[in-house]
């Protein structure tokens, strides 16, 4: 009689040691199994697109609009009397700037990536300051400022510009300015026999000079924010009233002002 027997694997009759290995060896494949494969993945997956290099180069159009903030000033009156019986006199009073729009348009050219040179426009349809101890608001007129500028910038999509500029600036009075060119005129029309008179009655021509920082925001290849803080300094001669007799007596009657502006501008950049 031939006794048979079948044997039947089971994990359980493996050393406990085997049966550890085992269990490491299954985590470890679970593990790994991702990475070995990863490498059947598409590129477009593994790696992101590198962004586009901003480039800066040509020629950039710049409008503009904003508003003076803050600023100071200087209105003086001079009488200058060179021959006869008035004596020169000269007064000054201190002006705080008003809230004046400003729109305006430049026109740039990239002569290096973070340099670029150009001219611009700025207009301001009402100039007017508050003149202190006096409570009372002077409207100039009407301000146009053609501008030589250069400007340095610094950063990628996002990037910082130093600007500096100057050039003249035009005053065509209106308001109380032409008010008071207007007594002039008159009182000139008024002068006897024997005398001549004299009224530059504009427009004005003065000096504007001063600085600007900016931030700069691409937002397509083609089209940039800017948000932009100016200080400026603007002088200008005004009204000049000139009395002259045959005697050579003579004396002039004038006006002028100055001052120091912060104003914002945003703007495009295409």
């Amino acid at each position: 009689m031939v006794v048979s027997a079948r044997m039947t694997y089971s994990p359980s009759l493996l050393p406990r040691s085997r049966r550890t290995v085992t269990a490491l060896i299954g985590t470890a494949t679970l593990l790994l199994a991702p990475a070995i494969f990863a490498d059947d993945a598409p590129a477009a997956l593994a790696e992101p697109k590198p962004e586009k290099p901003i480039v800066r180069e040509g020629f950039v159009l710049l409008p503009f609009v904003g508003s003076t903030l803050v600023g100071t000033g200087t209105l003086k009156s001079e009488l200058d009397c060179q021959a006869g019986r008035c004596s020169s006199t000269s007064h000054e009073r201190d002006t705080d700037q008003n809230l004046n729009l400003l729109i305006g348009f430049d026109g740039l050219y990239h002569v290096l990536p973070n340099l670029r040179v150009g001219l611009g426009l700025q207009w301001i349809p009402t100039s007017d300051v508050e003149v202190k101890n006096g409570d009372s608001s002077t409207r100039f007129g009407h301000e146009v400022a053609p501008t030589a500028i250069v400007e340095g910038v610094i950063g990628g999509k996002s990037a910082g510009a130093l600007r500096g500029f100057m050039g003249p600036n035009l005053l065509f009075p209106d308001g109380e300015l032409q008010d008071f060119i207007d007594s002039k005129e008159a009182s000139c029309r008024s002068v006897g026999p024997g005398r001549s008179c004299d009224m530059a009655s504009g427009p004005y021509v003065g000096l504007t000079l001063g600085g600007a920082a900016a931030f700069l925001r691409q937002f397509t290849e083609t089209m940039t924010g800017r948000v932009e803080l100016s200080l400026q300094y603007v002088g200008s001669l005004g009204p000049s009233l000139k009395v002259s007799d045959i005697d050579g007596n003579r004396y002039e009657d004038s006006l002028s002002w100055s001052g120091v502006r912060l104003s914002l501008r945003l703007g495009l950049e295409f």
